[in-house]
């Protein structure tokens, strides 16, 4: 006997609506969106939001990929994806409550859970979590930086300095303002990006005047991390590998040839 159309039917945004109705029925927020996505890791995307707890719920999902971010909402408004003072993964909640000590497996959709039990995680994650889901009371995130700060040493041997400049840091402060100078618009910044965006694996600057764009990218987050390059109009003319230099050969360095390209 075959499966009923109704169940034949079914999709994964199905299987969100359903396991985090929680959120609407007992925790007071509203379904603000929900649908197919465009550009993003995974195929389906819910938003949920309460005014009161002033939090917006973020989950996009489908058999292969999952994650949910929860915004802080201020002055009615969800803070930026790189406010990490206002803004957190999901897990963030797991880091919390376990310092750190749980199994990253059971948030992660591609794996031996599969997607329902990726939701059902959640969903029990965000039950531990009721009073910060419905009252105005942040998380301590300075918490959550120093217990992933001491993973980090015992892995590595030394802390992190989040103090640091970076040269994508360094470089998009220098390269905006001489673009800028020169009649060119921030079209796209990674760092702007949704963690749900296809093209958010690696940092990136997008720009344009007329019809002229220049990209300054990193070439692959995981395999070429220090590896730079420009691309004007689609075309690649200049790379850099970071590792052999400081940062501020490095800026300068990538900011001599771009002026050439202006």
């Amino acid at each position: 006997m075959g499966l009923p159309d109704i169940l034949k039917d079914k999709t994964p945004l199905d299987d969100i609506n359903m396991t985090f109705r929680f959120l609407i029925t007992e925790y007071n927020f509203q379904l603000v969106k929900a649908g197919k996505t465009e550009n993003f890791k995974a195929k389906y995307f819910a938003v949920y939001r309460n005014d009161n707890s002033k939090l917006q719920i973020e989950i996009c999902g489908d058999i292969s990929w999952f994650h949910c971010e929860i915004r802080r909402l201020i002055n009615g408004q969800p803070a930026k994806y790189s406010d990490s003072d206002n803004c957190i993964g999901f897990e963030s909640l797991a880091v919390l409550e376990s310092n750190n000590n749980y199994e990253h497996l059971d948030y992660y959709a591609y794996g031996s859970t599969g997607l329902k039990g990726v939701l059902e995680n959640t969903a029990k994650l965000f039950k531990r979590h009721q009073s910060f889901f419905t009252m105005d009371n942040w998380i301590d995130v300075k918490r959550i930086e120093q217990l992933r700060d001491d993973d980090f040493e015992k892995k590595y041997g030394k802390r992190p300095d989040h103090n640091k400049p970076t040269f994508f840091g360094e470089f998009k402060k220098q390269a905006t303002k001489l673009l800028a100078d020169n009649g060119f618009k921030l079209l796209v910044d990674s760092d702007e990006l949704s963690p749900f965006d296809s093209s958010g694996m690696a940092d990136y600057l997008t720009f344009h005047k007329d019809n002229k764009q220049i990209q300054i990218s990193q070439l692959d987050w995981r395999d070429d991390y220090f590896v730079y390059y420009i691309r004007v109009d689609n075309k690649k003319v200049f790379e850099i590998d970071i590792s052999t230099l400081d940062i501020d050969k490095a800026v300068e360095k990538t900011l001599k040839e771009l002026t050439k390209h202006l």
